[in-house]
């Protein structure tokens, strides 16, 4: 709700219907995904200068944003231009671990302003990570009764389960 209120300009009138909120909803999956990629790939170390200069830019335009009578609408579609040109320098294969981190406190910070993101745990407890290799290994097995029956269960605790070339990626759902 949050987040469908802040893409409209608080001077204007909103149309609050259920598709925007399902619209609102995806929007915040879509930077939530954003955040799990970049954790995934961040690391300590530098970002290179042009990607920091392109960092920069964007806090500057999003502040811009802010400042023009809190015109939030504009500052979300900032965030939304930074994120999708990440995902393409990533796609390239020049995003670097240091920039990968640096995009994460971007957003992280941009979100300290919005607040639409949920807290995402940095660990998961031992009984999910024991779940989540139980799975992995009835995978090998090729017992895909038991794997799915395991990610039903992690399902019903709040963990989705994502089956990516580069392993298992998981993140909250609530």
């Amino acid at each position: 709700i949050r987040y469908l209120l802040l893409s409209v300009n608080y001077r204007r009138q909103l149309n609050f219907t259920t598709d925007g909120l399902h619209q609102a909803e995806a929007s915040v999956r879509r930077l939530e995904d954003f955040l799990v990629r970049m954790r995934e790939k961040s690391s300590p170390g530098p970002a290179s200068s042009d990607f920091a200069s392109t960092v920069e830019a964007t806090r500057q335009k999003f502040i811009e944003a802010m400042d023009d009578d809190l015109n939030t609408s504009a500052a979300l579609a900032v965030v939304f231009d930074f994120v999708r040109a990440t995902y393409q320098r990533d796609e390239k294969g020049a995003l670097t671990s240091g920039e990968a981190r640096v995009a994460m406190e971007l957003l992280r910070d941009f979100d300290r302003v919005l607040g639409v993101l949920s807290a995402q745990p940095q660990l998961l407890d031992a009984e999910i990570m024991k779940r989540i290799e139980e799975r992995q290994a009835a995978r090998r097995r090729r017992d895909f009764a038991e794997a799915d029956r395991i990610r039903i269960w992690l399902q019903s605790q709040g963990i989705q389960l994502e089956d990516t070339k580069d392993g298992v990626r998981w993140k909250r759902i609530r």
